[in-house]
Protein backbone atom coordinates (compact mmCIF):
# COMPACT_ATOMS: atom_id res chain seq x y z
CA UNK A 1 0.00 0.00 0.00
CA UNK A 2 1.41 3.52 -0.67
CA UNK A 3 -0.66 6.48 -0.54
CA UNK A 4 0.76 10.17 -1.14
CA UNK A 5 -0.72 12.95 0.86
CA UNK A 6 -4.11 13.78 2.35
CA UNK A 7 -6.58 11.83 5.02
CA UNK A 8 -4.23 8.58 4.24
CA UNK A 9 -5.37 5.68 6.56
CA UNK A 10 -4.10 1.55 5.89
CA UNK A 11 -5.74 -0.80 7.31
CA UNK A 12 -3.89 -4.50 6.40
CA UNK A 13 -5.13 -8.19 8.20
CA UNK A 14 -3.56 -10.99 7.33
CA UNK A 15 -3.91 -14.09 8.88
CA UNK A 16 -1.71 -17.64 8.74
CA UNK A 17 1.15 -18.30 6.34
CA UNK A 18 4.35 -16.31 4.80
CA UNK A 19 2.74 -12.70 6.10
CA UNK A 20 4.51 -9.27 5.37
CA UNK A 21 2.49 -6.22 4.86
CA UNK A 22 4.11 -2.75 4.19
CA UNK A 23 2.39 0.46 3.97
CA UNK A 24 3.80 3.57 2.53
CA UNK A 25 1.81 7.38 3.34
CA UNK A 26 3.22 10.58 2.95
CA UNK A 27 2.04 13.67 4.73
CA UNK A 28 -1.09 15.08 6.55
CA UNK A 29 -3.26 12.36 8.48
CA UNK A 30 -1.86 9.42 8.21
CA UNK A 31 -2.71 6.59 10.20
CA UNK A 32 -2.01 2.79 10.11
CA UNK A 33 -2.51 -0.42 11.13
CA UNK A 34 -1.13 -4.09 10.50
CA UNK A 35 -2.46 -6.98 11.89
CA UNK A 36 -0.93 -10.39 11.21
CA UNK A 37 -1.25 -13.82 12.75
CA UNK A 38 0.72 -16.50 12.45
CA UNK A 39 4.31 -18.14 10.58
CA UNK A 40 6.39 -15.73 8.90
CA UNK A 41 5.59 -12.42 10.09
CA UNK A 42 7.33 -8.95 8.81
CA UNK A 43 5.55 -5.79 8.73
CA UNK A 44 6.64 -2.31 7.68
CA UNK A 45 5.25 1.41 8.29
CA UNK A 46 6.78 4.34 7.22
CA UNK A 47 4.53 7.40 7.35
CA UNK A 48 6.21 10.10 5.56
CA UNK A 49 6.88 13.82 5.78
CA UNK A 50 5.00 14.90 8.71
CA UNK A 51 1.36 15.36 10.57
CA UNK A 52 -0.84 13.33 12.64
CA UNK A 53 0.90 10.36 12.16
CA UNK A 54 -0.02 7.13 14.06
CA UNK A 55 0.80 3.67 13.54
CA UNK A 56 0.38 0.29 14.99
CA UNK A 57 1.83 -3.33 13.95
CA UNK A 58 -0.22 -6.21 15.94
CA UNK A 59 1.79 -9.58 15.44
CA UNK A 60 1.13 -12.92 16.74
CA UNK A 61 3.01 -15.85 16.24
CA UNK A 62 6.43 -17.35 14.19
CA UNK A 63 9.04 -14.84 12.47
CA UNK A 64 7.86 -11.72 13.72
CA UNK A 65 9.81 -8.66 12.77
CA UNK A 66 8.26 -5.27 12.78
CA UNK A 67 9.33 -2.01 11.88
CA UNK A 68 7.72 1.73 11.97
CA UNK A 69 9.02 5.15 11.40
CA UNK A 70 7.54 8.37 11.03
CA UNK A 71 8.76 11.60 10.23
CA UNK A 72 7.67 14.99 12.19
CA UNK A 73 4.31 16.12 13.96
CA UNK A 74 2.33 14.30 16.58
CA UNK A 75 3.86 10.50 16.34
CA UNK A 76 2.86 7.58 18.49
CA UNK A 77 3.95 4.53 17.65
CA UNK A 78 3.01 0.77 19.24
CA UNK A 79 4.05 -2.71 18.70
CA UNK A 80 2.32 -5.49 20.03
CA UNK A 81 4.36 -8.77 19.00
CA UNK A 82 3.84 -12.52 20.90
CA UNK A 83 5.92 -15.28 19.97
CA UNK A 84 8.65 -16.71 18.42
CA UNK A 85 11.96 -14.24 16.95
CA UNK A 86 10.41 -11.02 17.83
CA UNK A 87 12.15 -7.89 16.71
CA UNK A 88 10.83 -4.33 16.83
CA UNK A 89 11.99 -1.02 16.15
CA UNK A 90 10.51 2.36 16.17
CA UNK A 91 12.20 5.38 14.79
CA UNK A 92 10.35 9.04 15.17
CA UNK A 93 11.63 12.27 14.25
CA UNK A 94 10.28 15.82 16.00
CA UNK A 95 7.15 16.83 18.06
CA UNK A 96 4.74 14.54 19.84
CA UNK A 97 6.79 11.22 20.37
CA UNK A 98 5.82 8.19 22.21
CA UNK A 99 5.80 4.90 21.78
CA UNK A 100 4.64 1.52 23.18
CA UNK A 101 6.54 -1.67 22.24
CA UNK A 102 5.26 -5.26 24.31
CA UNK A 103 6.84 -8.12 23.07
CA UNK A 104 6.04 -11.90 24.71
CA UNK A 105 8.19 -14.55 23.84
CA UNK A 106 11.47 -16.10 22.55
CA UNK A 107 13.78 -13.90 20.35
CA UNK A 108 12.96 -10.35 21.76
CA UNK A 109 14.86 -7.35 20.92
CA UNK A 110 13.35 -4.11 20.76
CA UNK A 111 15.01 -0.58 19.88
CA UNK A 112 12.67 2.81 19.84
CA UNK A 113 14.82 6.14 19.22
CA UNK A 114 12.66 8.96 18.60
CA UNK A 115 15.42 10.73 17.08
CA UNK A 116 16.28 13.92 18.42
CA UNK A 117 13.67 15.93 20.63
CA UNK A 118 10.09 16.73 21.28
CA UNK A 119 7.73 15.30 24.13
CA UNK A 120 9.52 12.01 24.09
CA UNK A 121 7.57 9.39 26.03
CA UNK A 122 8.64 5.65 25.64
CA UNK A 123 7.50 2.07 27.39
CA UNK A 124 9.12 -0.96 26.32
CA UNK A 125 8.01 -4.51 27.74
CA UNK A 126 9.58 -7.82 26.90
CA UNK A 127 8.23 -11.57 28.20
CA UNK A 128 11.11 -14.38 27.69
CA UNK A 129 13.85 -15.84 26.23
CA UNK A 130 16.65 -13.72 24.33
CA UNK A 131 15.77 -9.72 25.65
CA UNK A 132 17.19 -6.90 24.70
CA UNK A 133 15.73 -3.55 24.30
CA UNK A 134 17.19 0.08 23.54
CA UNK A 135 15.50 3.47 23.95
CA UNK A 136 17.58 6.35 22.86
CA UNK A 137 15.43 10.06 22.95
CA UNK A 138 17.72 12.91 22.76
CA UNK A 139 16.09 16.41 23.78
CA UNK A 140 12.86 17.52 25.35
CA UNK A 141 10.27 15.51 28.24
CA UNK A 142 11.67 12.08 27.77
CA UNK A 143 10.27 9.36 30.12
CA UNK A 144 11.36 6.09 29.70
CA UNK A 145 10.81 3.37 31.30
CA UNK A 146 11.69 -0.52 30.45
CA UNK A 147 10.80 -4.14 32.38
CA UNK A 148 12.16 -7.10 30.82
CA UNK A 149 11.13 -10.58 32.52
CA UNK A 150 13.20 -13.72 31.84
CA UNK A 151 16.60 -15.04 30.39
CA UNK A 152 19.39 -13.12 28.41
CA UNK A 153 18.36 -9.48 29.38
CA UNK A 154 19.83 -6.51 28.51
CA UNK A 155 18.76 -3.15 28.57
CA UNK A 156 20.30 0.15 27.59
CA UNK A 157 18.51 3.80 28.01
CA UNK A 158 20.19 6.87 26.68
CA UNK A 159 18.61 10.39 27.31
CA UNK A 160 19.91 13.32 26.31
CA UNK A 161 18.80 16.81 27.48
CA UNK A 162 15.59 18.42 29.29
CA UNK A 163 13.05 16.46 31.48
CA UNK A 164 14.39 12.90 31.89
CA UNK A 165 13.56 9.83 33.94
CA UNK A 166 14.31 6.54 33.28
CA UNK A 167 13.51 2.95 34.41
CA UNK A 168 14.53 -0.34 33.74
CA UNK A 169 13.19 -3.33 36.07
CA UNK A 170 14.24 -6.65 34.87
CA UNK A 171 14.06 -9.96 36.81
CA UNK A 172 15.81 -13.20 35.89
CA UNK A 173 19.55 -14.59 33.96
CA UNK A 174 21.74 -12.61 32.54
CA UNK A 175 20.74 -9.20 33.98
CA UNK A 176 22.68 -6.03 32.83
CA UNK A 177 21.28 -2.34 32.43
CA UNK A 178 23.01 0.87 31.50
CA UNK A 179 21.55 4.09 31.71
CA UNK A 180 23.04 7.90 30.80
CA UNK A 181 21.32 11.14 31.25
CA UNK A 182 22.88 13.75 30.20
CA UNK A 183 21.54 17.03 31.16
CA UNK A 184 18.78 18.38 32.79
CA UNK A 185 16.14 17.26 35.86
CA UNK A 186 17.31 13.47 35.93
CA UNK A 187 15.87 10.59 37.75
CA UNK A 188 16.89 7.16 37.11
CA UNK A 189 15.91 3.93 38.46
CA UNK A 190 17.46 0.24 38.24
CA UNK A 191 15.85 -3.06 39.88
CA UNK A 192 16.99 -6.32 38.90
CA UNK A 193 16.63 -9.52 40.80
CA UNK A 194 18.57 -12.40 40.21
CA UNK A 195 21.85 -13.95 37.68
CA UNK A 196 24.23 -12.12 36.00
CA UNK A 197 23.58 -8.90 37.16
CA UNK A 198 25.12 -5.46 36.46
CA UNK A 199 23.75 -2.23 36.57
CA UNK A 200 25.33 1.58 35.49
CA UNK A 201 23.74 4.39 35.72
CA UNK A 202 25.75 8.03 34.68
CA UNK A 203 23.79 11.10 34.61
CA UNK A 204 26.55 13.82 33.50
CA UNK A 205 26.69 17.54 33.38
CA UNK A 206 24.55 18.76 35.83
CA UNK A 207 20.76 19.12 37.03
CA UNK A 208 18.42 17.46 38.71
CA UNK A 209 20.36 14.25 39.63
CA UNK A 210 19.03 11.05 41.76
CA UNK A 211 19.55 7.44 41.14
CA UNK A 212 18.50 4.32 42.61
CA UNK A 213 20.31 0.71 41.90
CA UNK A 214 19.13 -1.62 43.58
CA UNK A 215 20.04 -5.35 42.67
CA UNK A 216 19.02 -9.20 44.39
CA UNK A 217 20.82 -12.23 43.62
CA UNK A 218 24.28 -13.69 42.26
CA UNK A 219 26.51 -12.18 40.72
CA UNK A 220 26.36 -8.35 41.57
CA UNK A 221 27.78 -5.23 40.53
CA UNK A 222 27.04 -1.82 40.25
CA UNK A 223 28.21 1.88 39.56
CA UNK A 224 26.59 5.21 40.14
CA UNK A 225 28.80 8.41 38.13
CA UNK A 226 26.45 11.39 38.80
CA UNK A 227 28.31 15.07 37.87
CA UNK A 228 27.10 18.62 39.03
CA UNK A 229 23.66 19.80 40.47
CA UNK A 230 21.60 18.27 43.45
CA UNK A 231 22.83 15.07 43.34
CA UNK A 232 21.28 11.54 45.52
CA UNK A 233 22.25 8.31 45.51
CA UNK A 234 20.57 5.47 47.19
CA UNK A 235 21.85 1.78 46.60
CA UNK A 236 20.96 -1.29 47.35
CA UNK A 237 22.61 -5.12 46.88
CA UNK A 238 21.77 -8.36 48.31
CA UNK A 239 23.60 -11.27 48.11
CA UNK A 240 26.45 -13.44 46.27
CA UNK A 241 28.92 -11.40 44.00
CA UNK A 242 28.39 -7.75 45.31
CA UNK A 243 30.60 -4.96 44.55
Amino acid sequence: ISQPSSGSVATVEQKGDWNKASVGQTSNRQTSDIDQNGVGNTATTSQGGGNDNIASINQDGNWNTANTVQRGKANEGYVTQSGDWNNSTVDQSNEGNRANVLQDGTGNNSGVYQAEGSFNVAAVEQGGAWNVSSVEQNGSENDATVAQTGNWNKATTLQTGSGNKAGTSQSGDWNVASTTQEGNDHSADVTQDGTGNNATVAQFNGNGNVAELTQDGNWNNATGNQNGSSNELYFSQNGTGNE
